[in-house]
């Protein structure tokens, strides 16, 4: 079974496990994690997504309908 997570974020962190200690965790369990970053720090959510090689989507933009319908679609 393949997990996958779908963050909405602002890329901000201001409690929990930092990237650096949170990364490997991700790396070993083959966790994608696609994020949605609104009015996000987008180079932080990338390098999230990016563990495991999945999606960062900006969600500023006019066309996220479609880019969330095209996540969905390719991830199901």
């Amino acid at each position: 079974m393949h997990v996958q997570l779908f963050v909405l974020s602002d890329g901000e962190t201001n409690e929990g496990y930092s990237f650096n200690k949170a990364a490997p965790i991700i790396k070993s369990l083959s966790v994608s994690v696609n994020t949605i970053g609104y009015n996000a720090q987008l180079e932080e959510l990338k390098k999230l997504s990016t563990i495991n090689e999945s999606a960062t989507i900006n969600a500023d933009n006019d066309d996220v309908v479609y880019q969330l319908k095209q996540l969905f679609n390719a991830e199901l």
